[in-house]
């Protein structure tokens, strides 16, 4: 099966502005085992464990993609979005 990058993804889609240090949060009507999320950089992200349905964004300003993966028993999913952080009121 093909896939197609996050950036690639998402390059269509207006980032969704936010300050620095904020918190997403992440929730799913059927709770996954595990969820990860990380920023997609040089071909990869950096996936770290979301605890407690809480992500901190970055504090430094510029556009991010972040990547989201989530597994069930019966499969796992893998989101894309893309983020602006800035101190400015926009």
């Amino acid at each position: 099966m093909d896939t197609v990058d996050p950036p690639t993804l998402v390059k269509s889609l207006d980032p969704v502005t936010v300050r620095p240090n904020a918190v997403l949060n992440v929730s799913f009507t059927d709770a996954p085992s595990e969820i990860q999320a990380g920023i997609w950089k040089d071909g990869v992200a950096d996936f770290q464990p979301v605890s407690d349905g809480e992500v901190t964004l970055p504090s430094e300003e510029g556009t991010y993609v972040y990547v989201l993966y989530a597994s069930w028993p019966e499969g796992d999913a893998t989101y894309a979005f893309q983020i602006h952080v800035t101190r400015l009121n926009t």
